[in-house]
């Protein structure tokens, strides 16, 4: 999702606030410590819930896409007396993704060991197209 196209049309109607999660785009990029918990979920949640009580909004909705999908999904877990809303694009379900990721992994990594070839494509073209015709598993999007 490319927020730029769609933030002119959002903010005739709300204040729109788009932050780089940590570690993304423009943002800082801290040390992740010996357990990786500066780049949690919970972490980058409670960075969006600082940066909007910065702004003065105690509550707020809040729409997610991908990454920030997840992150929101934390924040919601964490503090749901802090959301009016929530919108959430282009996330497996985490419960579901959790239930059969042995399942997936144990297909992909059957895949890989018979050399059948794996490809992961953000853009579905012509050239895309040509090289999935050849594949046994392939994960593609759009944008």
């Amino acid at each position: 999702m490319l927020w730029r196209k769609v933030a002119p049309t959002l903010s005739q109607d709300y204040f729109v606030v788009m932050p780089d999660l940590r570690g993304y785009g423009d943002s800082s990029k801290p040390p992740g410590g010996g357990d990786h918990f500066a780049y949690s979920k919970r972490a980058m949640a409670q960075d969006q819930l600082e940066a909007m009580g910065h702004l003065g909004f105690e509550k707020f909705a809040l729409v997610a896409h991908d990454r920030g999908g997840r992150v929101a999904h934390r924040l919601a877990l964490d503090h749901p007396e802090a959301l009016t809303k929530l919108v959430i694009l282009d996330i497996v379900p985490t419960y579901l993704q959790y239930q059969h990721i042995t399942q997936v992994r144990d297909d992909f990594l059957s895949l890989v060991s018979t050399g059948s070839a794996v490809a992961v494509s953000r853009n579905h073209g012509p050239e895309q197209r040509r090289i999935f015709s050849q594949v046994h598993f392939a994960v593609a999007w759009r944008e």
